[in-house]
């Protein structure tokens, strides 16, 4: 909210989504800031506990939906579009693309939408190597906890886009990328950004 604040955007604020809210801690804390705050995440179940947790914050709702598209929205319906950690675990790279557009398509004019994404991967960590096991003992029969837990293995996908794909994607789209933090994780050399995006 303080870079909303700094880039005068959005222009209202009535209502925001949290694209992959998990249990909600981020769409409670946006409901300060908004009349109404929709947490959205494709998993039944994560819906069903922050309806649980956040009953007591009206301003809050929840929804589940699986696909490629946000249908369930209608165009120039949000203010705010936040979104972390959530893209760069999609399973392709044409998804994260299909995310995007859709966010350009439910932003209003004038709002903004905030999200992150992995910018770089080197070479030696694309071919993740703990997905790819944990897949095939899972398919052998281990169980999740003994191979999450115990082994370290994970089946969670990590992919990326580079800037300049993403800045030329939001721009073919109408968009503008008003600003653009950009993050390494020193030990791996991933880079990560955080867009700041209106239309």
């Amino acid at each position: 909210m303080n870079n909303a604040e700094r880039l005068d955007s959005p222009g209202e604020r009535k209502r925001a989504l949290d694209f992959g809210c998990g249990l909600g801690r981020v769409t409670r804390a946006m409901s300060r800031y908004f009349d109404e705050c929709i947490g959205f995440d494709i998993s039944e179940t994560m819906i069903a506990k922050a309806k649980e947790l956040n009953a007591g914050c009206p301003q809050c709702k929840f929804v589940s939906a699986t696909g490629d598209k946000l249908d369930l929205f209608p165009s120039d319906h949000f203010d705010l579009i936040y979104s972390n950690i959530v893209l760069q675990h999609l399973p392709s790279v044409q998804l994260i693309e299909d995310k995007i557009e859709e966010f350009l398509r439910i932003l209003k004019p004038a709002g903004l939408a905030v999200f992150q994404l992995l910018s770089f991967v080197p070479l030696r960590y694309r071919i993740q190597p703990t997905r790819r096991m944990y897949g095939l003992l899972r398919a052998l029969g281990l169980r999740h906890d003994l191979l999450y837990n115990r082994l370290g293995l994970t089946p969670i996908r990590s992919n990326f886009l580079p800037e300049k794909r993403v800045v030329q994607l939001v721009a073919n789209l109408n968009g503008k990328c008003l600003a653009i933090e950009r993050s390494v994780i020193r030990e791996t050399s991933v880079r990560s950004a955080t867009y700041m995006v209106t239309k």
